[in-house]
C-alpha cells in the first residue's frame, strides 16, 4: 500500500491512490467557481469550494480514513464524532 500524504481527502482502493487534501480542495474550488459563474458569484463559489472539507485538516481525520480502509483496527472515538457532526 502506498504512503498517504500528511493530510488526505480520499483514498481510492482500485489503484491504491491517496488524494492530498490540498489537491481536492483546489479542484473543488475550480469546479465550484465554474458552477457559480452562472449566478455571477464565481468568487463565492471558489471560496466555498476551498472551505467545504476544511475539517479534514485535523489530527483525527487521518486516523479515521485509515481505519475506514482497514489500516487501523478500530475507528478513533473523536473521528466518529467529527463525521457525525459533519452530517448534521
Amino acid at each position: 500500500m502506498s504512503v498517504p500524504p500528511s493530510y488526505t481527502a480520499h483514498y481510492r482502493k482500485s489503484d491504491d491512490t491517496w488524494q492530498p487534501l490540498s489537491e481536492h480542495l483546489f479542484g473543488a474550488a475550480a469546479w465550484a467557481r465554474i458552477f457559480a459563474r452562472k449566478l455571477g458569484m464565481e468568487h463565492l463559489g471558489e471560496l466555498l469550494g476551498l472551505l467545504h472539507d476544511l475539517g479534514k485538516y485535523s489530527q483525527e481525520f487521518p486516523a479515521y480514513i485509515k481505519s475506514a480502509i482497514g489500516l487501523l483496527k478500530s475507528r478513533p472515538t473523536r473521528a466518529r464524532g467529527l463525521k457525525r457532526r459533519a452530517l448534521e
